[in-house]
This record gives C-alpha cells, sequence and structure tokens, in this order.
C-alpha cells in the first residue's frame, strides 16, 4: 500500500513540475527582470526556501528520505511524522529548477519508475 501511494504521489508531482514554466510570477512574487538586465534592489527573487511535509490524505503517512540517507539514489519512502524539525521529512520548492528538493541533501525527488 506504502509503495502504490508513494508512486501515485510522485506521478502527480512530476506532472505538476512538467506543466508548466518552472517560476511563473505571481501574487507576491517580483516579476521577473528581462534577460540581461542588472539585479533590481528589493525583494529576494526567487523567495527564501520555506520547507514543509508531503502528507498522504489517505493514511496521515510523509514522504521521508529512508534511514536519513544522504547520498544520490536515496529512497524515498512514506512514514510516520516526526515532531520536530526532521530534514529527511522536509521538502521545499526550488523556483529555478521547477524540482522538489529535500532538506536533508537538496536533492529533487525523481521517481525512476523501479517498482522495488
Amino acid at each position: 500500500m506504502r509503495k502504490f501511494l508513494f508512486e501515485r504521489v510522485l506521478r502527480v508531482l512530476h506532472k505538476c513540475m512538467h506543466a508548466g514554466p518552472a517560476y511563473p510570477p505571481g501574487p507576491g512574487y517580483p516579476p521577473m527582470p528581462p534577460a540581461g538586465y542588472p539585479p533590481v534592489p528589493g525583494p529576494s527573487y526567487p523567495p527564501s526556501k520555506s520547507y514543509y511535509v508531503i502528507r498522504s490524505r489517505l493514511n496521515g503517512l510523509v514522504l521521508d528520505v529512508e534511514a536519513e540517507n544522504r547520498n544520490p539514489g536515496a529512497r524515498v519512502v512514506t512514514w510516520n511524522h516526526k515532531p520536530g524539525n526532521c530534514d529527511n521529512q522536509l521538502w521545499y520548492d526550488d523556483f529555478i529548477t521547477g524540482t522538489v528538493r529535500s532538506k536533508l541533501n537538496d536533492f529533487a525527488l525523481d521517481w525512476n519508475g523501479r517498482h522495488n
């Protein structure tokens, strides 16, 4: 059940990441300056990192980098939410690349298609 849920979440995230531009300007974000234009003083661009957990509505489990593995190819599983700031369960949006990344190792959430 966990494997099915995780694969479904990754498919949805993959569709969302490839649905449009990586960083569309919107409310609260400054417009993107034209290419080659010098930086304009003001709010930082892109916005600072805001960490969050990705929680299943089905069972309340969250995405977790298994065993706090910091190496490339680390498995991501669903697990009970741990109290406190557990970096292996915190994620952020990278507006430059349009990816969801782990606070633990800054690697992008990706699905390789294997079912193990």
